[in-house]
């Protein structure tokens, strides 16, 4: 069983280019990863962050993704775990679980 993550840290400075701010919302992200993917992805609200779930194939293997979206004092991040397609099943609640502990630097003291 193979299983992983992956982690994407945006900053507002970096996504000014493409009009995303610290006003930006979760939402706006997500129009954003959609837009750079060009796809469209069901998404779901947790407590504190947006998630969908995606299949893709590289190099001939088939995986499951399951990708998390949240928003800290400075960044979005993109937290994407990945197993094995045929494990898809197996992991999706894991996953969600994962995502659910993730804290990100809101309201830091210095």
């Amino acid at each position: 069983m193979m299983k992983g993550i992956t982690v994407a840290e945006e900053t507002f400075t970096d996504l000014e280019a493409i009009g995303l701010n610290s006003e930006s919302t979760l939402e706006d992200y997500a129009a954003a990863v959609m837009a750079s993917n060009d796809t469209e992805y069901e998404l779901n609200n947790a407590e504190d962050y947006i998630y969908f779930y995606y299949d893709s194939t590289v190099d001939d293997t088939d995986y499951h993704y399951m990708s998390a979206l949240l928003k800290g004092d400075d960044e979005f991040y993109l937290i994407s775990f990945f197993c094995f397609a045929e494990d898809s099943e197996k992991y999706d609640s894991i996953f969600k679980n994962w995502a659910d502990t993730i804290v990100v630097n809101i309201g830091v003291l210095e």
